[in-house]
């Protein structure tokens, strides 16, 4: 193998050792928002077992309140789910 050749390929995985470091910290960031977003799903899951009723009831025919519909949330809590299962797959499938 020429002397070029073998430049080229350190070069090449040079960068992409440099990409992978990125991305190990992009992985980070994402741990940090799973914990986040798992913060703010079980703030509304208290939410909707304990006051929503009362929000609904109080206000049956206010406009422009997702969380007045009780599909709405429902269909939040059920896309975080498989969004969870879905990245469990992908990670169990992986190690």
């Amino acid at each position: 193998m020429s002397t070029e050749l073998s430049k080229d390929r350190l070069n090449q995985f040079e960068n992409l050792y440099h990409e992978i470091l990125k991305d190990l910290a992009t992985l980070e960031q994402l741990q940090e928002h799973l914990k986040q977003t798992q913060a703010k799903m079980e703030e509304m899951s208290q939410y909707y077992a304990k006051d929503w009723m009362e929000d609904y009831d109080q206000f049956p025919d206010l406009m422009g309140y997702h969380i007045l519909n009780e599909d709405a949330i429902y269909n939040a809590f059920y896309e975080y789910e498989e969004k969870k299962k879905a990245l469990l797959r992908y990670i169990a499938n992986h190690i």
